[in-house]
């Protein structure tokens, strides 16, 4: 499950997972 919020943040800020590791705290940043 990990893996379908990180390609979506990737694909959005593929810097900002570099920098946070958890997708899931970006995740509704991202998506409100």
């Amino acid at each position: 499950m990990k893996a379908m919020p990180l390609v979506k943040v990737g694909k959005l800020r593929p810097t900002r997972i570099i920098t946070h590791p958890l997708p899931m705290a970006d995740a509704p940043l991202l998506k409100p």
